[in-house]
């Protein structure tokens, strides 16, 4: 429960920082996803894996699938 002040907010805040640094932590370990479409899925947006496989500048994960 969130609370507006004393420790019980500075805990909320560390709590919710710390879990938004895991999710940092597991976007940049992924291996067999393409970190380009992890990206946009957090924004809302979409992609076909294959649209970042073929296109000019494709992220590393999708090149070393198209090995």
């Amino acid at each position: 429960m969130l609370t507006t002040s004393g420790q019980g907010c500075k805990t909320e805040i560390f709590k919710s920082a710390m879990a938004q640094a895991r999710k940092m932590q597991q976007y940049c370990e992924l291996k067999d996803e393409c970190q380009r479409q992890t990206f946009l899925a957090h924004f809302g947006e979409s992609l076909n894996r294959k649209d970042c496989k073929y296109s000019s500048n494709p992220y590393d994960n999708c090149l070393k699938a198209s090995s």
